[in-house]
């Protein structure tokens, strides 16, 4: 099987359009201009929209669409976009391929449009306007500095800020910051003979021109956000909110007892290292340049969900990050926190998470990217297996394997499940039908790009 096939069986992504025939008006431009503002990605017509069956394009198809294609996306453009086209065959059937690559003069965008309301960026399968905080992260990129590496002029009172990241250091490493260390850890930046304060020392520093980098806590009746039974607000250094929020997680999650050789061993319903880890991500990965929002903790009685704004950086999927791939979006913050023991390794974080709940009975974590914002999702119900015992008695085996798929990708769609298991697409059908009607998943999204979820409540 050719590795096109295997990515078309997969169905789209942030790296894959699928298209029957070329559409009218500008999506192919917008899947251009997203995939060349991310890593790049291919288009691929003769799909049928819905199942990514191989249909093939006609002979006149191939001989017109390259010309028209390369032509339209390349002057409507900025910095104009050069793709690659290309013919291939698939089980007799020819596709043709548009090839784009990631440009590096970001943003790129329609020329007609502008750069305000041309820019178009990747999220999962589909393409999202990029606002203002995403357009400067992709300027940042193209000069290759992160938000908390840029300096911070004319703040008042950074030394405050200073003299409280130097108490934490101290409390955490035992070790003393002199004037080296604010410079190689890029506390401060040299420019032109003078030193200025970085955005990552006011973040650590717990600065008032940052107090928007925050973490919301809340704990919830039930299973949704209609009764508050407790909440709290960390502001503050960095590192700081991160210990509160585990003081706010011990005080509200449930301990459970196991007896062993006569001893009572008391241990939470989810691994409290677990949560930390995650939590650590979101204070070093979130998105600082977006000023409206928070990182909020949230417990509910069946699930603890972390939240942190900002998608997945461009050349980061759900898969690799699952993968132990690390992408390091704010390069102060993560030194700081290595050298203060709070990231052991990059790109361990989340595969540690997982462990932990595996071994603790408990499904491992879901990885949800949703709108501009990246969660995690942490059950509480104990497994057998990977299924909650309540089901094995339910569901046949092949149901069950359907199931499980559902279970450990979020999003997946009935064409996917039906390759990945090798079970007809008709009887994968038959199972969903089944499990919608007992309300086990939900279906989320529109018809061609949604797919099936466990169901929450």
């Amino acid at each position: 099987m050719s590795t096109l096939k295997k990515q078309i069986q997969k169905g789209e992504s942030r790296y894959l359009e699928l298209k029957k025939e070329m559409p009218a008006g500008q999506q192919i431009i917008k899947t251009a201009v997203a995939f060349a503002n991310g890593a790049g990605g291919k288009i691929v017509f003769g799909i049928e929209d819905k199942t990514f069956k191989i249909l093939g394009l006609s002979d006149e198809q191939l001989l017109n669409y390259p010309d028209q294609l390369s032509s339209m996306i390349f002057d409507a453009t900025i910095p104009s976009i050069i793709p690659e086209i290309y013919v291939e065959n698939n089980d007799g059937k020819s596709l043709l391929v548009i090839n784009i690559y990631p440009v590096y003069a970001k943003p790129c965008f329609i020329k007609s449009k502008g750069e305000m309301d041309g820019c178009y960026v990747r999220v999962g399968a589909t393409n999202k306007k990029a606002d203002r905080p995403v357009l400067e992260d992709l300027r940042r990129q193209a000069r290759n500095v992160s938000f908390d590496e840029e300096a911070a002029y004319s703040v008042p009172n950074y030394m405050e800020a200073l003299s409280r990241a130097k108490t934490g250091f101290y409390r955490l490493t035992r070790k003393e910051l002199n004037d080296n260390d604010l410079l190689s850890l890029k506390l401060f930046v040299k420019e032109q003979e003078q030193l200025f304060p970085t955005k990552g020392l006011l973040l650590l520093g717990g600065h008032d021109q940052m107090n928007y980098a925050k973490i919301n806590a809340a704990l919830f009746k039930g299973k949704n956000t209609d009764i508050f039974l407790d909440r709290k607000e960390f502001t503050g250094p960095l590192y700081e909110q991160i210990e509160d929020a585990m003081v706010f997680l011990s005080k509200h999650l449930a301990l459970q007892s196991e007896i062993t050789f006569l001893q009572r061993k008391d241990k939470y319903e989810i691994p409290l290292v677990a949560l930390r880890e995650i939590l650590v991500n979101a204070v070093v990965h979130r998105n600082y340049a977006i000023t409206g929002a928070d990182i909020k903790l949230a417990i509910f009685s069946d699930r603890v969900e972390i939240t942190s704004p900002g998608i997945l950086p461009s050349s980061v999927t759900l898969e690799d990050i699952s993968n132990g791939r690390s992408e390091i979006r704010n390069r102060v913050i993560a030194r700081f926190f290595r050298e203060i023991g709070y990231v052991e390794q990059w790109g361990t974080g989340i595969a540690k998470a997982k462990r932990l709940c595996k071994e603790a009975g408990l499904s491992v974590p879901q990885l949800i990217e949703t709108g501009g914002y990246f969660k995690v999702l942490f059950s509480t119900q104990h497994s057998n297996g990977e299924l909650n015992g309540e089901l094995n008695g339910e569901l046949t085996k092949r149901q069950l394997v359907v199931f499980k798929e559902i279970r450990k990708t979020p999003g997946i769609t009935a064409n996917q499940l039906s390759v990945i298991t090798e079970i007809p697409f008709s009887t994968v059908d038959k199972y969903i039908r089944v499990f919608l009607k007992n309300n086990l998943i939900e279906r989320r999204g529109s018809k061609r790009t949604g797919g099936y979820y466990l169901k929450e409540d």
